[in-house]
């Protein structure tokens, strides 16, 4: 978020705030056999949106907001 939103984006322009989606795919259903299973995190979908509002939180500062929205985009 920092290298990206505020030392990237943000330098160079007026709007000072951003947001940061996030597509959250892992979930059950997913092919035990594909390999970017195995490397994915094992982490809760809620511990990985509490990672990232806290991740927000910390470059959020002075006029610089910035905040994270992790979307469900796993399989049902």
């Amino acid at each position: 978020m920092r290298t990206q939103l505020v030392d990237r984006y943000f330098r160079d322009n007026v709007c000072q705030h951003g947001l940061y989606l996030v597509g959250w795919f892992n979930c059950d259903r997913w092919d035990p056999d594909d390999r970017r299973r195995a490397s994915s995190r094992r982490i809760s979908r809620e511990e990985g949106r509490q990672r990232l509002d806290d991740q927000a939180g910390a470059v959020s500062q002075g006029a610089v907001t910035v905040r994270a929205f992790v979307l469900n985009a796993a399989l049902r």
